[in-house]
């Protein structure tokens, strides 16, 4: 799995869709001091928390490729190499906002889309897979590894 322009267009294309809704309001309207201040509330609770979630999450996985292999899991970064053994593994955490935790179709807000994997290891820290390398992550890791898996609700899944 790996990061590429596609991924980051599939998860920001909601806030596109905001964007040109709240540009139609103002042309739509005229220029009017309280729909400047409606625009501001509208960016300040949809359009800047996604934006903060997703290059959180891209800091986490920038210039990394993770393959998930049947005894391993390999993180190759641009100059070096982690590899994970299964038998290393103690426990897979995943943070999901509530409604993904439920499997809601319909969410309120684009950050809830985001979640990310804390893979608890033995030899090393904690590895953070974001859901950037893919949407159904949780469920890859899930079905591939037969290590302890619990999932956490997290309103806001900012990593660290």
């Amino acid at each position: 799995m790996k990061i590429s322009l596609w991924s980051h267009f599939q998860r920001l294309w909601v806030l596109l869709i905001y964007c040109f809704l709240i540009f139609l309001l103002f042309w739509s309207v005229g220029f009017d001091m309280v729909i400047l201040l409606l625009g501001f509330l509208m960016v300040g609770t949809l359009i800047v928390p996604t934006v903060i979630v997703h290059l959180n999450h891209y800091k986490y996985c920038a210039g990394r490729r993770v393959i998930l292999l049947d005894d391993m899991i390999e993180i190759k970064g641009i100059d070096n190499v982690l590899a994970v053994s299964v038998k290393d593994i103690t426990c897979i955490t995943v943070y999901m906002s509530g409604a993904r935790y439920s499997n809601l179709a319909i969410q309120s807000f684009p950050f809830e889309n985001y979640f990310y994997c804390k893979i608890d290891t033995l030899t090393s820290g904690p590895l953070f897979l974001p859901s950037l390398f893919s949407a159904n992550l949780d469920k890859l890791l899930e079905g591939k590894y037969k290590v302890p898996f619990v999932r956490e609700r997290k309103y806001y899944p900012v990593i660290g």
